[in-house]
C-alpha cells in the first residue's frame, strides 16, 4: 500500500530520524495492518522502493492531547533526537506543554513548553545552526517560556529557551532554513506584519516590518524581496 491511498489532509508532520520515518495526523485513519490511530499520535513507519510499506503501522507508546502540528530533528551532539510540536498540553505520560521529544523511556518535557493569553500552538519546528552550533527554533502562537518572553519564535538550545530578534508581533506559521546566497538564514512566515518589536517607557513601540515573511540569520533580521505579482 502506498502513502498515497492516505487522504493527504491527514498528514501535517514528517521527519526521519535514525533512517526511521515518523509522521504525525491530524485527523483518525486506519493505516494498513492496524487499527485506527487517535488524532494526534505519531505513528512509525519504514519504507524501501517507491514508498511501498514494508511493515505494519506501529503508534509510539504515549497518544497527544491535541493534534501534532510539527516534527523536526536535531543532534547536538549525543545522537539524533525526535522533537514534536503542536496544540497538546499533555501525553499519557504527562505534562508536555506544545512541545515534546522522544526519548527510550517515552515522550519528554522540552523546558517547560510556552505560554499565551489562550491555548499556545507551536506550529513548526527546525534545527539550524546559527554560529553556535546546531539548536531547535520553535514558532507558533506564544507570548514566553518559563517566564521568559518569546513572542512567537524561541530557540533551545538544550537547557533552555531563548528569545530570537524579539520575535514577531504575529503568529508564525512556518519556518525554513535556506541560503538565498547571503548565507544560510531562517526564513520565518505568518500572520505578521512586524519583527522585534518593543517597548520603550513611553509605550511607544518599534519594529522592523516585515509582510508576513521575515530573514533571520542569528544576529539581525532583514526585509525579503518581493516576489512575482
Amino acid at each position: 500500500t502506498s502513502l498515497t491511498s492516505l487522504t493527504p489532509i491527514d498528514l501535517v508532520a514528517r521527519v526521519s530520524v535514525s533512517s526511521k520515518s515518523y509522521l504525525g495526523f491530524l485527523n483518525d485513519f486506519t493505516p494498513p495492518a492496524a487499527g485506527t490511530h487517535p488524532a494526534g499520535d505519531i505513528t512509525l513507519r519504514k519504507r524501501c522502493g517507491y514508498g511501498e510499506l514494508t511493515t505494519p503501522w506501529m503508534p509510539t507508546e504515549a497518544t497527544f492531547s491535541g493534534t501534532v502540528k510539527t516534527a523536526a530533528m536535531l543532534d547536538s551532539g549525543n545522537g539524533p533526537q525526535l522533537f514534536v510540536g503542536g496544540d497538546f498540553n499533555y501525553t499519557s505520560q504527562g505534562t508536555r506543554a506544545q512541545i515534546a521529544h522522544w526519548t527510550t523511556n517515552g515522550w519528554a518535557d522540552v523546558g517547560g513548553g510556552f505560554d499565551y493569553e489562550v491555548q499556545p500552538i507551536v506550529n513548526s519546528l527546525v534545527a539550524f545552526d546559527d554560529g553556535e552550533g546546531e539548536a531547535l527554533y520553535a514558532g507558533g502562537l506564544f507570548h514566553s517560556a518559563l517566564g521568559e518572553t518569546a513572542n512567537n519564535l524561541a530557540k533551545w538550545d538544550g537547557v533552555r529557551w531563548i528569545e530570537v530578534g524579539r520575535g514577531t508581533n504575529g503568529k508564525v506559521n512556518s519556518i525554513a532554513a535556506f541560503d538565498d546566497g547571503r548565507g544560510p538564514a531562517l526564513f520565518i512566515a505568518g500572520d505578521f506584519i512586524a519583527v522585534q518589536s518593543t517597548l520603550d517607557w513611553t509605550g511607544f513601540s518599534y519594529a522592523i516590518p516585515a509582510d508576513h515573511l521575515a530573514r533571520w540569520d542569528g544576529e539581525q533580521w532583514s526585509s525579503v524581496p518581493a516576489g512575482p505579482p
